[in-house]
This record gives structure tokens, C-alpha cells and sequence, in this order.
């Protein structure tokens, strides 16, 4: 786990946080570059010793180029949802060669990691201690945070963060998902009663023919169990190729739960059969001599 240490524009004397000790000639010339970076960004792939220039944007319209070896190529997993950058493109070069070119001498952000995923919040506190006695931060300011020339995040608080906001729009889809079952158990109530008002004189001749009230609560139910079936088919079949396209845009791993599809696809014929209750049971009542009467 790792925390992000960034300075504010306008901070104070960041120089004095620096203790990293100068790099020799030889070292400092050396690059570390992701995967896509040597793959994607050369006109040929690059590999470990190769040479590589790298071009700076100094001030508005001057650029400065130098070239490095390259040490190593990052490749790491591409889940980066809950990372600060991705490394499959990062560059890495040694501070005191960045400093010398764009002749600075802050830093604009530290990466720390701690030694158990257990002690994340208790070594951000300690850091951010320690980064307030450095600055001469009293601790009447320290509670402050707005006073700090500094911000510091580290991953729990992404993933807290993450957390809510998945929690909210879980709440959000699970709202949405219960107004369209409302929705489509009205839309079935009403398919059902139309369509018993419609083959009334055909309720008629069954009943007169020796069909009981029960067969003809089973055969309405039957179909109104069949629209949910229907229906439960077609919703898996778009929800399937949807999350698909969405993940390959994305790039997300390929994700089907088998188990909330079935589910889905269960609650589809429950509401079929909930909503053709009382159609069906209008249709058992009626009385063969009314029905046949019925234009």
C-alpha cells in the first residue's frame, strides 16, 4: 500500500525535506520505463540497455533532450483502478537529473509505502508528523489542514472513498432495478386483462365445453408465466452483451456471475407469475352464459 505526499502551489522551503544523496554521472543517466512506454511510444520496441532519448519542456517554448539507458521495464497487472498512476507508461528517471534540467529544487510528489497493510493509517499520522515539524508547523496549525504546504492521501482513504461511492451507486441501480420490475409487472397486469377481455366468449366455450375455473386459472397463468420467461430471456441476453462491450471498452477484466444472472432470470418469472394472478382469477369467475353473451 502506498501513500502520495504532494506539494501546494506556493508551498515552503520543500528543499528542506530532501535528504537523497547525489547520484554519480553514470547512475543518474539511467531510465526505468513501463511496458507500453518501451512497446508503444518508439519506432521499435525498446529493451533493457538500449539508449532513449527523452525530450524536456523547459519554461514556455524551450525543450531540452537527453539521453538515457534504460535499467528496466516495468510490466505490472492492468487493474489500476485504485492506483495513482499507471506504471505500464511511467518514466522514471533520478530526481537530481529532473531538478538539474528543469532547474528546480522542490519535489512535486513522494511515494511511501508501509511495511504492513495493517499500519497504512498509523504511518500516514507519523508521516504527517513528521512533514509538520519539518515545515515548523506549530501544533495549533497542525489541526489545520488548509495551513499545511503539503497534502497527503494515502490508499485506504481511496478505497473508503471508493467503497462509498460504489455503495451509492449500488443504492442508485438497486432503486432503479425495483421501478422497472414495478413497471414491467403493470405492463404484464395489463397485457393479461386485455387479453382476457379480448378472448372472453373463448372463456365462454371452454367453461361450456367442461373446463373448470381452476383449468382456466392455470391456462392464463401458464402464459403470464411464459411473458416473464420471455422477458427474463431477453433482459440476460442485452444485460450479457452490454457488460460485455462495456468491459472491453473499458478494458475491465471479463466479468459474469452466474450465480445474480440465474437470480435475475428468476425474479423476470416471479413477476410474470405475480402479475397474472388477478387477470387469471378474473377469467376463472366468469360465468359461461356472460361470456358467450359477450360481443
Amino acid at each position: 500500500m502506498h501513500f502520495l505526499i504532494q506539494t501546494k502551489s506556493g508551498s515552503r522551503a520543500w528543499n528542506r525535506l530532501s535528504t537523497v544523496s547525489k547520484l554519480n554521472q553514470v547512475i543518474s543517466q539511467r531510465v526505468l520505463i513501463g511496458y507500453k512506454v518501451a512497446n508503444e511510444k518508439f519506432d521499435r520496441n525498446i529493451s533493457v540497455r538500449n539508449s532513449i532519448n527523452i525530450t524536456f519542456k523547459v519554461g514556455e517554448n524551450e525543450k531540452v533532450t537527453k539521453t538515457f539507458k534504460v535499467k528496466a521495464i516495468i510490466k505490472n497487472p492492468e487493474n489500476t483502478v485504485v492506483q495513482a498512476y499507471d506504471d505500464n507508461v511511467a518514466v522514471l528517471i533520478p530526481i537530481d537529473v529532473m531538478n538539474e534540467v528543469l532547474g528546480e529544487k522542490d519535489y512535486g510528489g513522494v511515494f511511501a509505502m508501509a511495511e504492513d497493510s495493517t499500519k497504512i493509517q498509523e504511518t500516514s499520522d507519523e508521516v504527517d508528523k513528521r512533514l509538520a515539524r519539518n515545515f515548523g508547523i506549530s501544533e495549533r496549525e497542525f489541526e489545520d489542514k488548509d495551513s499545511r504546504p503539503y497534502m497527503l492521501v494515502n490508499q485506504a482513504q481511496i478505497l473508503k472513498q471508493t467503497g462509498m461511492m460504489a455503495a451509492a451507486l449500488s443504492s442508485f441501480l438497486t432503486t432503479v432495478a425495483l421501478i422497472s420490475l414495478l413497471v414491467g409487472s403493470i405492463g404484464i397486469m395489463n397485457i393479461m386483462l386485455v387479453s382476457v377481455t379480448e378472448r372472453t366468449r373463448e372463456i365462454g366455450v371452454l367453461k361450456s365445453l367442461g373446463f373448470t375455473g381452476f383449468d382456466i386459472l392455470f391456462l392464463f397463468m401458464i402464459e403470464s408465466i411464459l411473458l416473464g420467461v420471455f422477458g427474463g430471456v431477453l433482459g440476460s441476453t442485452v444485460g450479457i452483451a452490454g457488460a460485455y462491450s462495456v468491459e472491453t471498452l473499458l478494458k475491465l477484466p471479463v466479468v459474469f456471475p452466474l450465480g445474480l444472472i440465474v437470480v435475475g432470470f428468476f425474479v423476470a418469472v416471479v413477476v410474470g407469475f405475480v402479475s397474472g394472478v388477478y387477470p387469471a382469477r378474473k377469467a376463472a369467475k366468469m360465468k359461461p352464459v356472460d361470456s358467450l353473451r359477450h360481443e
